[in-house]
């Protein structure tokens, strides 16, 4: 029997990580005799109340025997025990609600992960009644966790999916800062071309370390499962001036757009209003209505076109409507815009003509010639497809670059 198991909500502001804790299962079912066959990282919707650090669960997908299964659930229960005591330790605010599924894989409907990953998904109910189920866990604290494991083992991987290796670190560096090799990053961007989101060029900043007080080490997202194994392979030979104690590979939702509905198209109705702090939003009119779309100052050049937006232009967007009901812009195209720079046509003599008034009419202050009151505008090139820099992409936006 393959059985998929879903763990999510192990993190905390102070350290955790879930891929490190799946990690750590998968070794704790082998020693049962379980056959490990993959593992599935999977992003949830990215305005989720109680989401984590990376907004991220895990699927382990292991082959059991039927004279194992018990031993495993055991194995599993036992583990999970102690999960939640080390938590306890160390999450002095009580942040993490762990939750673990094991369900047969591919029994769970898949409609649970089109839910988690484009909505705010609280039926822990629908969960744990429907008779995929052959186990769950919870914390005392909370059963949260639950959702991102339903929607870790409800989630199929398509022809189209990412993948992301990950490295660990020894526990004693948890914390600590890292230290990326000089030449990791050159030599993901020149030998390694299927790789992806290594630097951010807007701030040339490495991107596959994090920053945070977590287990990880270092990350590589490729688009195939050898162009990462490759990738992986060469870092993992380079001098971090620690010990990488693991690794492995995960197929991933990351790049998929499954966050997103269809795009967008709409008139801009007004000039775009710049906030405090470098922020933009604009409203725009859609077949469905008004529309108040927002961008924030990490988007770059995405921030910088929606600011230069004027009244009357047509665009495409791409978003997340947030439960406030602005549209926070991911993707942005210019369909048509609208002439800019206004100004009155010149006489034959070359005055330039003014207004009369209520007439309606143009007339020439120095010949008096006269005509219908009109303007002539600077014509403005439309724009294709424009996002944020990498940095500041959700890990579920499909670069522009990827797009049909």
């Amino acid at each position: 029997m393959i059985w998929a198991i879903g763990l999510d909500d192990t993190d905390y502001p102070t350290g955790g990580c879930t891929t490190w804790q799946a990690n750590e299962l998968e070794k704790v079912l082998i020693e049962c005799g379980a056959k490990p066959i993959e593992r599935r990282l999977v992003r949830l919707w990215p305005f989720a109340v109680r989401r984590t650090r990376g907004n991220a669960a895990i699927s382990l997908i292991v082959e059991i025997s039927s004279t194992i299964q018990q031993r495993c659930i055991d194995a599993i229960e036992l583990w999970f025990e102690q999960l939640i005591y080390d938590i306890k330790k160390n999450d002095i605010d009580s942040h993490a609600r762990p939750g673990l599924i094991v369900c047969k894989d591919g029994d769970l409907n898949e409609s649970i992960y089109w839910e988690c990953v484009r909505s705010q998904f609280t039926d822990i109910n629908r969960i744990i009644s429907d008779s995929s189920i052959i186990h769950y866990l919870s914390s005392d604290l909370g059963n949260d966790g639950l959702v991102g494991a339903a929607a870790a083992v409800s989630w199929k991987p398509s022809i189209s999916s990412t993948f992301e290796a990950i490295a660990w670190r020894d526990s004693s560096k948890f914390g600590t800062s890292r230290k990326i090799p000089n030449n990791a990053i050159n030599l993901l961007e020149s030998n390694h071309p299927n790789t992806f989101m290594n630097r951010d060029p807007s701030y040339d900043r490495g991107l596959i370390s994090p920053r945070s007080p977590c287990p990880i080490l270092f990350g590589i997202r490729g688009w195939s499962f050898e162009s990462t194994r490759h990738a992986l392979n060469e870092l993992i030979n380079l001098d971090w001036n620690e010990d990488i104690v693991d690794y492995s590979i995960h197929i991933t939702n990351q790049c998929s757009d499954d966050h997103l509905d269809d795009i967008i198209e709409g008139t801009v109705l007004a000039k775009p209003i710049k906030k405090h702090g470098g922020h933009v939003t604009v409203e725009i009119l859609t077949i469905s209505g008004f529309l108040q779309l927002i961008s924030f100052k990490e988007g770059g050049i995405l921030n910088t076109k929606i600011s230069e937006l004027l009244p009357g232009d047509k665009i495409h967007v791409m978003g997340l409507i947030s439960p406030d009901g602005y549209l926070h812009i991911e993707r942005l195209k210019s369909v048509y815009r609208s002439p800019g720079n206004l100004f009155r046509p010149k006489c034959s003599c070359g005055v330039r003509l003014k207004s009369t008034g209520k007439s309606g009419k143009l007339r020439c202050k120095l010949c008096k010639y006269t005509e219908t009151s009109h303007w002539i505008g600077t014509p403005r090139l439309s724009f294709d497809w424009v996002e944020p820099s990498p940095s500041s992409r959700r890990h579920l936006s499909m670069p522009v670059s990827r797009m049909n």
